[in-house]
C-alpha cells in the first residue's frame, strides 16, 4: 500500500507492517470502502514519548490516537502489557477502531459525526463490543445520545459509561437494522453538527426517532 506510512523501531516493523495492511483490507472489505487516502501511522514504545507526541498525559487506558489530520498514534503493542491497561492481543483492535476513524472521514465526506456514533462505531468494527457485552449495569439515561454527541458532552460523561452506552447502543443499531444503514446515516452528514437536523437524518434512515431507538435498545 503506497499510501501507508507506519513509523516505529525497526525490529519487528515489517511484521506490524503486513498486520496493520491486513486490518485496512479487511475494513475495506466490511465497509465498501477503498482506503486510497493517505494513512499515517506512529508507533511509540512508552507512555511517555506517545503522550509527547499527541501534547497531552493519558490515563493507562489510552493506547490510541487519531489526530484531527488523520495520523494515528499508537502505543507499540509490545509496549502495551507494560505501559497500559491492554493485553498485547488487544492491539489490532485498537489498529482497527483508530483505522474507522479514517476511514469515517471519507465516508462522510468530512462532516460533522456526533461522537457517540463515530465512537460507537470505532469500537463495533475492531470488535471491541465483546468486552462490554460482558459487563453489566452501564450507565442509561433518557436522550443520551444527544448528551454524548458533542465533545462537550461526551467529556463529561467519559468516566460515566459513555464509551459502554456508545459501543453497545450503535451495535444495536447495527445488528437491527444493517451496519450499513449506520453508513448510510453517515454519508447524509451536514457539516456543521445541528442535533434537531441529526434527529430528522436519523428518523429518514431508520423509520423511527432517535429517541424510540434508544427506547428500544434499552429495553432490548
Amino acid at each position: 500500500m503506497n499510501n501507508l506510512t507506519l513509523q516505529g523501531p525497526k525490529k519487528g516493523l515489517a511484521v506490524i507492517k503486513k498486520e496493520v495492511e491486513k486490518a485496512i483490507t479487511d475494513l475495506e472489505s466490511r465497509l465498501h470502502v477503498l482506503a486510497d487516502f493517505p494513512i499515517g501511522i506512529r508507533l511509540h514504545e512508552s507512555r511517555v514519548k506517545y503522550d509527547k507526541q499527541i501534547g497531552m498525559k493519558t490515563p493507562r487506558w489510552h493506547v490510541g490516537n487519531t489526530s484531527a489530520d488523520g495520523s494515528i498514534d499508537l502505543l507499540h503493542p509490545n509496549s502495551f502489557e507494560k505501559h497500559s491497561s491492554h493485553s498485547k492481543g488487544n492491539f489490532i483492535k485498537v489498529l482497527k477502531h483508530e483505522l474507522w476513524h479514517a476511514f469515517a472521514k471519507k465516508i462522510a465526506d468530512a462532516a460533522a459525526i456526533p461522537v457517540w456514533l463515530n465512537e460507537g462505531l470505532a469500537m463495533c468494527v475492531a470488535g471491541q463490543d465483546v468486552h462490554y457485552k460482558n459487563q453489566r449495569g452501564y450507565y442509561i439515561e433518557e436522550n443520551f445520545a444527544a448528551k454524548l454527541s458533542t465533545e462537550h458532552g461526551w467529556s463529561t460523561y467519559v468516566n460515566h459509561d459513555a464509551y459502554q452506552y456508545a459501543c453497545l447502543f450503535t451495535c444495536f443499531l447495527a445488528e437491527k437494522y444493517s451496519l450499513e444503514k449506520l453508513l448510510k446515516l453517515l454519508r447524509s452528514l451536514n457539516k456543521n453538527y445541528y442535533h434537531p437536523h441529526f434527529e430528522e437524518k436519523f428518523k429518514e434512515v431508520f423509520g423511527i426517532s432517535l429517541s424510540e431507538a434508544e427506547r428500544d435498545f434499552a429495553n432490548a
